[in-house]
C-alpha cells in the first residue's frame, strides 16, 4: 500500500557565522501498513526479524537509555527490545555512527527477536510537525500506547527513560490518533504549517539577556534548530500530574531491577555502567594547560580546517613500546610522504586511545623530526598476509596488519574527497620543501664530516609533527585489564565493603592507557583478568572512565590469558543460537543421516572405483574441506580433479546458519581449541569429506593432454566417497616409494592399494611440478612464514616447542588447491563482472623494503621491486650470496609485502594491481577450496554454481578455445559484496591476528618456564642494542647491549647467572660499549681487548626467556651468551656428533659399492665428460668424475706430465668436495636445526668428509636435450636451466626439485666449480692414466 497523507513543515535553524535564519521546507510521508513485527498479528504482515511469540513484556528505550545502556541491550538474553526509527535516527544525529551500526546489528539479527518500528511513517504513531525533531517524548508515548492497544493489551509495554519528564510530563496529551485516519486527515494532511513567530518571541523572552547572548554568539559555535530550542522550553514548563493508560514509564534502575535482578550477567553489566557514570572527581591531567587537556575543536571547526588542508583525518596507532607517542596514519592514497604524522606526549595525544580516528594539525617544521628513511622498527612485525608465504603451506601465514585506513561512512568530522586532495597537496608541499632543504642540509654537512658511524650517514628526511585537535570517531575497542598493584594491595590490606570505589587498571595492551574503574564488587575483579569499555575522558582526568563488560578468569590461568588475546585481536565467540541449530539436519547422530537420492541424481556421481578419491590432511584433521582424484582415461588423457565439501547445500542463503556463519566469517585456530564458523555437526561429520561415506561436493575437472596442457574444465555439484584419509607423511611415503607410516589417529592404508596410490600421486607430482614453474617463471615469490607447534604437558601449558617441517607433499596439494582457486575465479570473474568475489593481493610498496634492501647490498645484490619476476630474481640472488641470511631475508621480506584482501570486481580501478595476485603471479585469485572454515569459500561457491546452473546437469563443459557463457544476473549486488568483503577482510586480520598471539603467548609461556639458548643473526646494529633474528622461531627482536645505567651487558658465560649483584656490577664498570660501521665490540678500558664484537649477517647465541609480569603477562627477554657457556658446548658438540655419524653412515654405504660398479660408473661419466668437452662446459652433477678412459696415452714430457698431474688431482679434489657437499648438505644442515654449527664450521667438515667421498655418492643430474649448454659458462647455470626445464617438463619429482633448489643456493661452491670446470676438462686429457688413482 502507497502513502495516504503528506505532512509539510518548515524548519529554521540559525546560522552562527552568517547570523542569519535559514527556512527549509520539509515533508513527511505517512502509511497505515508499518508492520509491528509480531508474529500473532493478523493485521500486519510478518516479517523477519519478528518480536518473540510468547514475550512478558515489550520494551521501547529512548535514546538517552540506548546510548548509555547499549552494552545491555547487546547481551543475548535482552529480546523483545522495539527500536524506534526517530530513536535510532536521533542516535545517528548525535554522530555516534560506530553505536548507531552497532543498533543497525541488534534489529537486524533474527536470533534476537528484535524489531525496528518506522514510527516516523506510521499514520498511527507520527508526531506532529513540531514534535518531529529529536523523537519527541509525546512521539515515543503516543506510539508505545499504540502497540498496547494494537497487540489487544495482552502485552504489557514498558517505555524506558532516565528523563522524568517522560515519566509524569504531557502523558494526558499522548492519546492514539483515531482510528479512522481520514477524519483527522484533513486537519493537516498536504498543508503547510506555518510557523508562528510570536512563538518564537515568547521563548526568547523567557530567557536572561546572557542567556541569550551566549546563545547566539558566545560558546559552542554549532548552529540550533529554533523549533527544538522552542519544544525544550515547552518541555521544561511542562506539569507533572499526569498519567499514561496501558504504558509503564520506568527509568533503567527500576526496570533492569525488577525484570532482570535474577540474572548475573546482566545486572553486573548495568551497574559497572551506572558506577562509571557516577565516578567521582577527576584527578589533574598533566596537559599543558593547567585544567586539563587541551578543549577538542568543534566539529563545524574540524570540517573547516579539512576542507582547507590546516587539519588532516586519519587512525592514530600507538608505538608498541610506549603510551606517550603515536602515528597517524592517512592510509597509502597520494605520495608516501603523507602516510605517518607523528604524536608526543600525553598532551599532543590528547586523550587519544589506540585506533581512534582522530583530526591532527601539525606543528611548526621546526618540532619536526629528521629520521632515516630505512628506519627499521625495533619490534616484531606481524607477517604478511600473502598468499604465497611458503610454498608447502597455503594460507597459514600471519597478516601485515599495516596502516590502512578503512573507509568510514560519511559522519560530520568526514571530509570529502576533494577535500582529502586539497589536505594531501597541502602537506605534500610542506613535505617536499622540508625535505629538499633537509637533503642539501645533510649533503653540506656530508662533505664537511670526515668519519661518522653507518647511523648518521643515512640520508635524512623530516617527519611531520602533529597534535590532536579532535576525536572524530572513538574505537569500540574493548581492553583486558587488572587492578594495578598498589590498588591491590590498598584492597588487600582493609576489609572490603560494598560502597562503589574506584581503582586504577591497567591493560595487558601496553599501547592502550590506564583505565578507571568504579565498581562495589572489587573482591570480584582481584586478581582477575577481566574486559572493560571506555565511557568517556574528561578533559581534567588523568585516565578515561570505563565500565566491567565480563570477568574472564584468574591471572595466568591458561585458559583466561587466550580468552583475553581473542578480545584484544577483537574475536568475539558465542555459542551457535537455537535458532541457527534448528536448521540443520534433525538427527541423532551423524551416522544417521543420508543423501537424499533425489540429490544423487542431480549431481554428477564421482562415487566409481576408476576415481580413487583421497584426501591430503594433517594427522587428527576432522574438518576435511578437499579430496583429489587422478587417473589415465582410455583416450590417453589425464584427469585430475579438486572436490570441495559442498556447505551451501546446509547453509542456505539468508537463512539463521548463514548469518550465523556470516558474522564469524572464519574458523579461529588456537593452541588449545578451535573456533568453529560452523556448528561440529557440519565441520566435522556431514561437510567433512570423511573416508568411506557418500558426501556433497563441488568438484573441477581438468582433461589434461598427454604434455599436462589443459584440454578442458568441468565445474559442477557431485557426490564423491573418499577411499583414504591419508596425512601428508604417509602420502610423501606413497610418493617415495615407502610403506607409509600410520600414527595411532592415522588410517592404515592397505598393502594392495599402495601402487595405485603412488602412480595417482606420481601424475599429480608431475602436474603441480609443471604449474609451479610456470608461476615461477612469471614471477611467483617464494617467501617464507614461520609456524610453530607445541607439546603440552597434562596441565594444558606448553612443554617444548618446534617449527613444522614442510614436506614436499604439502607443495603438491598447495598447488592443487591454487589451480582450483584460480580456475574458479576465472570463471566467476567471466560470469559476474561486477560482483564476482576475488583475493586480491596489490603490489608492496618500494619503501617498505629498506632492511631487505640493507640485507641484499650486504650480499652484492641490488633489489628490484618494480615486479613480481624482479623481486622474486632478486630474492633468490639474495638468498644464494648469503645463505646464512636466508631465512631472514625472506622472513622481512614476507613481512614488507602488502595485504590480501577480497574484493569484488566491481571495485577494480585502474592501476594499484588490478585483480591479478601479486604473490602467486597469477590474473585472477579467489578462495574456493575451504568452505568449512571460510565464508568467502561459501560466497564463491554460491556464485559458481549461479554460474553454470544453466546447464542441465548444474555444470559446463568450458572449453579453452570457447567463448564465454551468457553472462548470469549476480548472486550479490555489487555493493553488498563490497560490504561483505570488507567484513571478511575484518574477520580474517581478526583470526590471524589471534593465531600469533596466542602462538606468541605459548612461545613465551614456555620461555617463561625454561629458558633456551639458541642461535641468531644479527642484521642490524643500533648505538647500545643489536637487532637480530632467530630463525628456529622466526622471530624478530633487539638485545639490548647497556642497562638503564648506560653500563655494559656482557655475554653469559653461566646458566642463572647474576649480573646485577655488587661484583657483577663492578666488572662491568671495566667494560665500554663501541658501535660504528655497521659493527658493535665490548671492550676492556684497562687492556684493550675485546671481549665480543659481532656486525651484520653475523650468528650469535642469545638466551631467550620470559620476565613474569602481573599486568603485562610474560615478556621476552634476551641476552648475549658467551661462546664458554655450558649450553653453548653442548650444542656444538651435539651437532658434532651428528656430523660424525652422518660422515659414518654414508661412508659405510660406499664401502659397499663394488668396485666393478665403480668402474663401470667411471667409464660411463668419461663418455659424457667427452660431449661436454667439445662445447667447452663440463659435465653435469660433477667436473671430475667425468674422466677420459685413455690411461696408457702418452704425455708430451714427464716434467709437464708430473705438473699437470699434480694440478689435475688437486681441481679433481677440490670439485669432487664441492659436489659432494652439493649432494649432502642439504642432509647435514638436518643437523644444523638448533643453529649449532655456522657456515664456516660446516663447510670444513662437509669438507673432510667429501674427499674421501666415492663418485657413487656425488650428485648426477641426467642431462636434458632442451638445454643449450652452448650458452652456459658455469654449473650453476646448466643446473638452473636444467631445473626449470625438468620441472616444465614434469620429469622432476617434489623431492628432486626441493634438493636441487637448496643445492643451486650454495654460491660459493657454485662460484669455484666455475673456475674449475675449463682447467679440469684441459688437465682429464693430459693425465688420462691417472684416472683410476684420483679415487684410491
Amino acid at each position: 500500500m502507497s502513502w495516504i497523507h503528506r505532512q509539510t513543515w518548515h524548519r529554521h535553524r540559525y546560522r552562527k557565522r552568517a547570523r542569519t535564519i535559514s527556512d527549509q521546507a520539509m515533508e513527511s510521508y505517512l502509511r497505515e501498513d508499518v508492520p509491528c513485527g509480531f508474529p500473532m498479528c493478523n493485521m500486519c504482515s510478518p516479517t523477519l526479524p519478528h518480536l518473540p511469540r510468547t514475550a512478558s513484556h515489550l520494551v521501547i528505550p529512548d535514546c538517552t537509555i540506548l546510548e548509555t545502556y547499549l552494552e545491555v541491550f547487546q547481551l543475548p538474553e535482552l529480546q523483545g527490545v522495539i527500536y524506534f526509527t526517530s530513536v535510532v535516527k536521533q542516535v545517528a544525529a548525535r554522530g555516534n555512527l560506530r553505536k548507531g551500526n552497532k543498533i543497525r546489528e541488534l534489529y537486524q539479527d533474527a536470533r534476537r527477536q528484535c524489531v525496528l518500528f518506522d514510527d516516523t511513517h506510521c499514520v498511527w504513531t507520527a508526531g506532529e510537525p513540531r514534535e518531529i525533531s529529536s523523537s519527541s517524548k509525546l512521539q515515543l508515548m503516543r506510539a508505545a500506547e499504540y502497540y498496547f492497544q494494537h497487540l489487544g493489551c495482552s502485552t504489557p509495554v514498558i517505555l524506558l527513560s532516565d528523563n522524568p519528564s517522560s515519566q509524569e510530563g504531557q502523558l494526558s496529551s499522548a492519546t492514539v490518533r483515531p482510528k479512522s485516519p481520514l477524519a483527522a486527515a484533513p486537519q493537516w494532511t498536504q498543508t503547510d504549517t506555518p510557523t508562528d513567530s510570536s512563538q518564537h518571541s515568547a521563548v526568547y523572552d523567557k530567557m536572561g539577556d546572557e542567556e541569550l547572548d551566549s546563545l547566539l554568539t558566545g560558546g559552542s559555535t554549532d548552529d540550533f534548530d529554533i523549533e527544538a530550542l522552542q519544544q525544550s522550553s515547552v518541555v521544561r514548563d511542562t506539569p507533572k500530574d499526569a498519567t499514561s493508560k496501558g504504558v509503564q514509564v520506568l527509568t533503567s534502575a527500576q526496570y533492569f531491577a525488577q525484570f532482570w535482578g535474577h540474572v548475573p550477567v546482566v545486572t553486573d553489566l548495568y551497574e559497572s555502567i551506572q558506577q562509571s557514570k557516577q565516578a567521582g572527581a577527576r584527578e589533574e591531567s598533566p596537559g599543558k594547560e593547567s585544567n586539563g587537556y587541551k578543549a577538542h575543536w568543534s566539529t563545524p571547526t574540524v570540517e573547516q580546517g579539512l576542507h582547507l588542508g590546516t587539519v588532516f583525518q586519519g587512525i592514530l596507532h600507538m608505538s608498541k613500546h610506549t603510551s606517550q607517542e603515536a602515528t597517524v596514519h592517512k592510509g597509502s592514497q597520494g605520495s608516501s610522504l603523507l602516510s605517518q604524522i607523528l604524536v608526543k606526549g600525553r598532551a599532543s595525544l590528547n586523550r587519544a586511545i589506540d585506533g581512534d580516528t582522530v583530526a591532527v594539525t601539525l606543528l611548526p617544521q621546526t618540532e619536526w623530526q629528521a629520521v632515516p628513511t630505512d628506519t627499521a622498527q625495533d619490534e616484531d612485525l606481524e607477517e604478511s598476509d600473502s598468499d604465497e608465504a611458503g610454498p608447502a603451506i597455503p594460507e597459514n601465514r600471519d597478516p601485515a596488519e599495516g596502516a590502512v585506513e578503512i573507509p568510514m561512512p560519511s559522519s560530520p568530522g568526514a571530509k570529502s574527497s576533494s577535500a582529502v586532495n586539497k589536505a594531501g597537496d597541502a602537506l605534500e608541499q610542506q613535505l617536499l620543501l622540508s625535505n629538499a632543504h633537509s637533503r642539501a642540509t645533510q649533503r653540506q654537512a656530508e662533505r664537511q664530516q670526515v668519519t661518522s658511524n653507518n647511523t648518521s650517514n643515512k640520508r635524512q628526511k623530516l617527519m611531520p609533527v602533529g597534535e590532536v585537535v579532535g576525536i572524530l570517531q572513538r574505537s569500540s575497542q574493548d581492553m583486558v585489564v587488572s587492578i594495578t598493584d598498589e590498588d591491590t594491595k590498598a584492597l588487600q590490606s582493609r576489609q572490603l565493603t560494598t560502597r562503589s570505589e574506584a581503582v586504577i587498571c591497567v591493560p595487558t595492551d601496553r599501547r592502550l592507557p590506564r583505565v578507571r574503574v568504579r565498581s562495589s564488587q572489587l573482591e570480584q575483579l582481584l586478581g582477575k583478568r577481566f574486559v572493560v569499555r571506555c565511557t568517556g575522558w574528561e578533559r581534567t582526568s588523568m585516565y578515561p572512565s570505563a565500565h566491567v563488560v565480563r570477568v574472564l578468569g584468574r591471572m595466568n590461568d591458561l585458559r583466561a590469558e587466550t580468552d583475553a588475546v581473542l578480545v584484544s585481536a577483537g574475536v568475539h565467540w558465542q555459542p551457535f543460537s537455537d535458532l541457527a541449530l534448528a536448521e540443520l539436519p534433525q538427527v541423532a547422530t551423524a551416522q544417521d543421516w543420508s543423501l537424499p537420492e533425489h540429490e544423487v541424481t542431480n549431481r554428477r556421481d564421482l562415487r566409481g572405483s576408476e576415481y580413487f578419491t583421497c584426501s591430503i590432511d594433517p594427522p587428527g584433521c576432522t574438518d576435511v574441506d578437499d579430496a583429489l582424484t587422478a587417473r589415465q582415461l582410455p583416450t590417453g588423457q589425464i584427469e585430475v580433479g579438486v572436490h570441495i565439501a559442498d556447505v551451501s547445500y546446509f547453509v542456505k542463503k539468508a537463512g539463521f546458519l548463514d548469518g550465523e556463519a556470516y558474522a564469524r566469517g572464519t574458523t579461529v585456530y588456537l593452541q588449545d581449541r578451535r573456533l568453529d564458523m560452523l556448528p561440529s555437526l557440519l565441520s566435522e561429520h556431514l561437510c567433512s569429506l570423511r573416508a568411506g561415506v557418500d558426501r556433497c561436493a563441488v568438484s573441477v575437472l581438468w582433461t589434461l593432454n598427454a604434455d599436462l596442457s589443459v584440454e578442458s574444465i568441468w565445474f559442477g555439484r557431485s557426490v564423491i566417497r573418499s577411499r583414504y584419509q591419508l596425512t601428508y607423511q604417509q602420502a610423501q611415503d606413497l610418493l617415495d616409494g615407502k610403506s607409509p607410516t600410520t600414527g595411532p589417529r592415522d588410517m592404515a592404508v592397505d598393502p594392495r592399494d599402495h601402487a595405485e596410490l603412488r602412480s595417482r600421486l606420481q601424475m599429480l607430482d608431475k602436474l603441480t611440478n609443471k604449474l609451479r614453474a610456470a608461476r615461477v617463471e612469471n614471477g611467483a615469490l617464494e617467501l617464507e612464514g614461520g609456524e610453530l607447534s607445541f607439546q603440552a604437558g597434562s596441565d594444558g601449558r606448553p612443554k617444548k616447542v618446534e617449527g613444522k617441517t614442510p614436506l614436499p607433499m604439502m607443495a603438491v596439494v598447495a598447488e592443487m588447491m591454487i589451480f582450483a582457486n584460480a580456475a574458479v575465479a576465472h570463471r566467476i570473474a567471466g560470469a559476474f563482472p561486477g560482483a564476482a568475489l576475488l583475493r586480491r593481493h596489490a603490489p608492496p610498496r618500494p619503501e617498505g623494503f629498506e632492511q631487505v634492501r640493507e640485507l641484499c647490498e650486504a650480499a652484492g645484490v641490488t633489489l628490484t621491486v618494480s615486479s613480481n619476476r624482479a623481486l622474486a630474481t632478486s630474492l633468490e640472488a639474495a638468498c644464494s650470496a648469503s645463505p646464512q641470511a636466508a631465512s631472514l631475508i625472506k622472513s622481512l621480506a614476507t613481512r614488507a609485502m602488502s595485504e590480501a584482501e577480497y574484493c569484488s570486481t566491481g571495485d577494480i580501478r585502474p592501476g594499484g594491481g588490478g585483480m591479478s595476485h601479486f604473490g602467486l603471479a597469477l590474473e585472477e585469485y579467489t578462495h574456493f577450496t575451504s568452505p568449512i572454515r571460510r565464508y568467502a569459500d561459501i560466497v564463491v561457491h554460491r556464485q559458481l554454481l549461479h554460474a553454470v546452473q544453466s546447464e542441465p546437469d548444474q555444470a559446463m563443459q568450458l572449453s579453452l578455445q570457447g567463448s564465454e557463457s551468457a553472462r548470469a544476473k549476480p548472486v550479490m549486488s555489487h555493493a553488498e559484496l563490497a560490504s561483505a568483503a570488507g567484513i571478511m577482510n575484518e574477520r580474517h586480520r581478526a583470526s590471524k591476528r589471534a593465531q600469533k598471539e596466542c602462538s606468541d603467548l605459548y612461545l613465551l609461556l614456555l620461555l617463561h618456564s625454561e629458558p633456551h639458548i639458541e642461535t641468531a643473526v644479527v642484521y642490524g646494529v643500533r648505538p647500545t642494542s643489536l637487532l637480530v633474528f632467530v630463525p628456529k622461531f622466526h622471530m624478530k627482536g633487539s638485545v639490548h647491549l647497556t642497562d638503564r645505567a648506560g653500563l655494559v651487558r656482557l655475554p653469559l658465560t653461566a646458566p642463572g647467572q647474576n649480573t646485577d649483584d655488587a661484583f657483577a656490577v663492578s666488572e662491568r664498570r671495566q667494560y665500554r660499549l663501541e658501535t660504528g660501521d655497521n659493527c658493535a665490540s665490548i671492550v676492556n678500558v684497562a687492556s684493550g681487548q675485546v671481549t665480543f664484537k659481532a656486525q651484520a649477517m653475523d650468528k650469535i647465541w642469545l638466551e631467550l626467556a620470559a620476565s613474569d609480569s602481573t599486568a603485562h603477562g610474560p615478556t621476552l627477554r634476551i641476552r648475549l651468551v658467551s661462546d664458554h657457556h655450558p649450553a653453548v658446548q653442548a650444542a656444538s658438540r651435539a651437532v658434532q656428533a651428528a656430523s660424525e655419524a652422518d660422515y659414518a653412515r654414508r661412508a659405510q654405504r660406499a664401502a659397499r659399492v663394488p668396485d666393478g660398479q665403480r668402474a663401470a660408473e667411471t667409464s660411463g661419466h668419461q663418455q659424457g665428460g667427452e660431449s661436454f668437452a667439445g662445447r667447452g662446459q663440463t659435465p653435469q652433477g660433477s667436473s671430475v668424475r667425468d674422466k677420459d678412459d685413455s690411461a696408457n696415452r702418452q704425455l708430451p714430457g714427464a716434467v709437464e706430465q708430473q705438473k699437470a698431474g699434480r694440478r689435475g688431482r688437486k681441481a679433481a679434489a677440490e670439485a669432487t668436495t664441492i659436489a659432494a657437499v652439493l649432494d649432502i648438505h642439504g642432509d647435514l644442515h638436518s643437523n644444523q636445526h638448533m643453529g649449532g654449527l655456522d657456515d664456516r664450521a660446516c663447510d670444513t667438515d662437509v669438507s673432510a668428509y667429501a674427499m674421501q667421498c666415492c663418485p657413487a655418492q656425488l650428485v648426477n643430474y641426467e642431462a636434458c636435450p632442451e638445454v643449450d649448454l652452448s650458452t652456459e659458462t658455469d654449473k650453476a647455470g646448466l643446473l638452473h636451466t636444467l631445473w626449470l626445464s625438468q620441472l616444465k617438463a614434469g620429469k622432476l619429482s617434489a623431492r628432486a626439485n626441493a634438493a636441487v633448489t637448496d643445492s643451486l643456493r650454495m654460491s660459493r661452491l657454485q662460484t669455484r666449480l666455475k673456475e674449475l670446470s675449463l682447467e679440469t676438462i684441459h688437465l682429464q686429457r693430459k693425465v688420462q692414466d691417472m684416472t683410476c688413482a684420483l679415487y684410491t
